[in-house]
């Protein structure tokens, strides 16, 4: 009696020789995926703080100070406001009377009233006030790094 033999499938070896090419382009992929999307992100970030420091400076055009928190390009003020702007050869309060007629807001699109930092789900936005040359500029709280190094607060 003789026994045929037919190939109806797949040797070890050739199973194995399937899987190490499958784990040898994950290796190489994977890391490339995961830095475009965190890539993604730190631009968008980038972007985010762009129009945030153009609404800040559309606020301050409208109303004639600098808002405090960046919830204020969001909400409509009711009464007097009382801002940030140059008072006398510093930074100071400045206080507007009509800023509820003055406000043309909102000037950041959003849903609700806060902005997320792409990058930092826990990071928040602030704008800075202490200086003449930093007077209206947006920053980022967090402790994080983006991609080149630098904190996202150093931005």
């Amino acid at each position: 009696m003789i026994i045929e033999r037919g190939k109806k499938g797949f040797t070890l070896i050739e199973m194995l020789i399937v899987l190490i090419i499958i784990a040898v382009l994950a290796v190489v992929v994977l890391p490339r995926i995961m830095n475009a999307r965190r890539k993604a992100k730190d631009d968008a970030t980038r972007q985010t703080m762009a129009e945030l420091d153009t609404a800040v400076e559309n606020f301050e055009a409208d109303v004639g100070c600098y808002p405090v928190d960046v919830t204020d390009l969001l909400v409509k003020p009711t009464g007097a406001y009382t801002g940030k702007g140059v008072v006398g050869a510093s930074v100071g309060d400045v206080i507007v009377s009509d800023a509820t007629d003055l406000w043309r807001g909102p000037y950041f699109k959003t849903t609700g009233t806060s902005i997320a930092v792409p990058a930092d789900t826990a990071g928040s936005w602030t704008i800075k006030y202490d200086l003449l040359t930093t007077l209206g500029k947006v920053k980022i709280v967090s402790t994080k790094k983006g991609m080149d190094g630098n904190y996202y607060s150093d931005w």
